[in-house]
């Protein structure tokens, strides 16, 4: 006579590694403590039971086709798969399975038998040794090795893509300060800070590495055009430039940064890579805190744009800054209610500058008061000689804020001008707010009183805390133009937009969205209840003289007359 199957649970339970085995039906009917304990649940509970009793379906499913081959093969088979336990712990098994034929009342029936193996620890070790193969351990960026890794796909993936890849190199000055004064513990703080600061300002596409030292590489993928690669550089320079608080004390660095470009360059990654390191270096040698971009055509380094700062001093001591305007309509009947004033500079040699590339630069020069005072004072006496009572709309910069004489300065321009206060209104954006400092909220009170309107720009992109907006005496929210752009295919986007609305409804705050590109944009802000748009849509940026907004106006009968139909179908629907 044969041992019972108690006597089996009794040597199957000797057995250290989980065992099991099932019938036909994918059943347990024989399990050992080792698998009741991985399982988290008792002998009585498991048995007869199946995998979809216990585990999300996904794995089931998984071990209920390795169990079907088994059976219909009679072929052993071993596999690596995750299993859920009672406790939710996700574990990583390596799984035995064979089919035996076992006597049954019924006769001899096919049953299989398996034993695993829990190998998450080793995976986990697998996967920590792989992390620390490719990443540098101070930082989490990608190490020297994984950029070549990483730049090679991407090179692979531009040739066939037929589009373009920008590589950074940059170098921090001033490290080395750092280092000597506060100690290595200090600079190693530093790093992370400014490997967090990249972290911020780069897209999750784009590749960020540490060479070494105080040396970065970022690499820009697909960027949109040159202008998109100088920006980047500018972010850069501006975000590493912020002073670092910490608690050993209190450091400023810069950054020189080198730049090459696929295909324009070069075509391999040691070519890129080397052109960037000449690059690097010729910023170095003139100056630091810039940065330059390899040129192959002059067989050398092109102009910085860090060198244009001279150049941008001279262009607003000579008011060579011109001024775009772009209307601001409103989705009842097309009519547009105001107009930004946008900066702009054509450079005798290189042409148009994007505003993206030389405003952080007057920012970062120190050049950003003069500059703004020119805007605001050509945006406004450009205004008071328009034949309408439309409002201007100047955007001012944290560094105009907190230089203190900021209401003294839009005061006596609106005295010169002869312009209104309330045809004036500016906009600022979340960064004035990064300390909410009490001088800041004078301030903005202080120009409430001059009688002019205070709108925050690119709500919703950044931290604003409702709190903020209760206090800060702004007339009017600003949708960032990011979650326009992806509200028709991103569900999110369109719920920011949404709960913008209902916040500016809640606080009687009129809402503008930005970034209105085509109609169906246009078509869904105005369902929602957005009462101002603006985009290129409905105007690009023009230089408006004289009768300008009356003619724009006129341009717009075609849009105002698809509204007012949109909007009194709507209301019959109503």
């Amino acid at each position: 006579m044969g041992p019972s199957l108690e006597a089996l649970y009794q040597v199957l339970t000797a057995i250290p590694y989980p065992v099991f085995v099932k019938d036909e039906n994918h059943r347990w009917v024989l399990v050992n403590q080792a698998f009741c304990e991985i399982m988290g649940h008792t002998r009585e509970e498991l048995l007869y039971k199946t995998d979809y009793d216990f585990v999300p379906a996904a794995q089931a499913d998984v071990f209920r086709a390795i169990d079907d081959h088994v059976f219909a093969t009679g072929e052993p088979n071993e596999n690596e798969e995750v299993l859920t336990d009672a406790s939710g712990t996700v574990r990583v098994i390596t799984t035995r399975k064979c089919r035996v034929e076992l006597p049954t009342p019924d006769g001899p029936r096919p049953f299989i038998v398996a034993i695993f193996s829990d190998i998450t620890a080793y995976r986990e070790a697998e996967a920590r040794a792989r992390y620390h193969a490719h990443h540098d351990s101070l930082t989490g960026l990608a190490n020297r090795m994984h950029l070549g890794e990483r730049l090679q796909e991407e090179l692979i993936e531009a040739r066939a893509k037929g589009t373009q890849l920008a590589l950074f190199l940059l170098d921090l000055d001033g490290f080395k300060q750092v280092n000597d004064r506060y100690g290595h513990a200090a600079g190693d703080e530093l790093l992370q800070i400014i490997a967090t600061r990249l972290k911020r300002i780069v897209r999750g596409r784009d590749v960020m590495a540490r060479l070494g030292g105080d040396e970065f590489c970022v690499v820009q993928v697909e960027p949109d055009d040159s202008s998109a690669v100088d920006a980047l550089a500018e972010r850069i320079l501006g975000v590493l430039s912020e002073p670092i608080v910490a608690e050993w004390g209190t450091a400023r660095v810069t950054a020189s940064i080198g730049i090459s470009a696929f295909p324009g360059d070069a075509v391999t990654q040691e070519d890129l890579l080397r052109y960037a390191d000449i690059a690097l270096y010729s910023v170095k040698g003139s100056g630091r805190a810039s940065y330059a971009r390899y040129d192959k055509q002059k067989d050398g380094v092109s102009n910085s744009i860090g060198s244009l700062a001279p150049a941008l001093e001279a262009a607003i001591a000579n008011e060579e800054i011109t001024l775009a305007f772009q209307p601001l309509v409103s989705t009842l009947d097309g009519t547009p209610r105001a107009f930004e004033a946008l900066a702009r500079w054509h450079h005798p040699e290189l042409g148009a500058i994007p505003p993206g590339v030389f405003i952080p630069l007057a920012e970062r020069k120190g050049l950003m008061p003069a500059l703004g005072r020119l805007v605001l004072r050509q945006a406004c006496d450009a205004a008071a000689k328009w034949d309408s009572d439309l409002q201007v709309r100047v955007n001012i910069s944290p560094v105009q804020v907190e230089s203190g004489d900021l209401v003294e300065v839009i005061r006596d321009v609106l005295k010169e001008t002869r312009l209104p206060a309330q045809r004036l209104e500016i906009e600022v954006t979340e960064a004035v707010l990064l300390n909410e400092k009490s001088e800041n909220l004078h301030i903005f009170h202080r120009l409430k009183m001059l009688g002019i309107k205070i709108a925050l720009d690119d709500f919703g992109s950044g931290w604003t805390s409702l709190d903020v907006l209760r206090r800060f005496p702004f007339d009017r929210l600003k949708i960032d133009r990011s979650f326009v752009a992806n509200m028709e295919t991103d569900p999110r986007a369109a719920a920011v937009v949404r709960a913008v609305l209902s916040i500016g409804k809640a606080l009687d705050l009129p809402i503008t969205a930005e970034g209105v590109e085509r109609r169906e944009q246009l078509d869904v802000l105005r369902t929602m209840g957005c009462d101002e748009v603006q985009g290129h849509f409905l105007g690009r940026p023009k230089n408006i003289r004289g009768n300008g907004p009356v003619d724009e106006a006129e341009k717009c009968a075609e849009t105002k007359e698809e509204l007012r139909e949109a909007n009194e179908a709507g209301a019959a629907l109503g």
